[in-house]
């Protein structure tokens, strides 16, 4: 892929904030592609930390000077290239041990996407971004199993009773 203006600009989107990270407040992002009747998952392959090559949802810490809104479209873009989508807030998820020894809750936003409609990039943090059916799923970190099963039960719930 070629760097543009526009992606070099998705490269510095998760830089260190001068104001600092909140350590116990996280997002992940839950966002469903429809493609050819199959339904698919954004998946990112780590490529930092105790995560590394492992697979999970888009995510990551909050800044101090940002809303949840703004961490989970920061991180979306900076991890996969998918940027300008809408994100519906889904649930908070609070486990005391959700993520090991540290205490960290993290809000969990929705989306249904076209996924041709979205050029998938993989910066820095990300070893590799990819569409995964729903029915073969690799091995998820920390409770991302969990947060997928509640996005999956929300859709179901939402085309019930609005269109999409």
């Amino acid at each position: 892929m070629q760097i543009d203006e526009k992606n070099q600009e998705l490269l510095h989107l998760n830089e260190r904030s001068p104001d600092g990270w909140i350590p116990s407040l996280s997002v992940d992002c839950v966002v469903f592609g429809l493609s050819d009747k199959q339904l698919k998952i954004l998946l990112v392959k780590h490529a930092k930390g105790a995560n590394t090559g492992r697979w999970g949802l888009p995510g990551g810490e909050v800044r101090n000077e940002e809303s949840l809104e703004q961490a989970a479209n920061r991180l979306l873009a900076h991890l996969t290239g998918v940027h300008d989508i809408y994100l519906e807030q889904l649930q908070a998820f609070s486990e005391v041990n959700r993520v090991g020894k540290n205490r960290v809750i993290t809000f969990s936003f929705f989306a249904l996407v076209k996924p041709e409609q979205h050029e998938l990039a993989a910066y820095s943090d990300t070893i590799e971004t990819n569409w995964c059916s729903i029915c073969a799923l690799p091995s998820l970190i920390y409770d991302h199993n969990e947060i997928l099963n509640v996005g999956i039960k929300f859709l179901r719930n939402k085309i019930r009773y609005q269109p999409i």
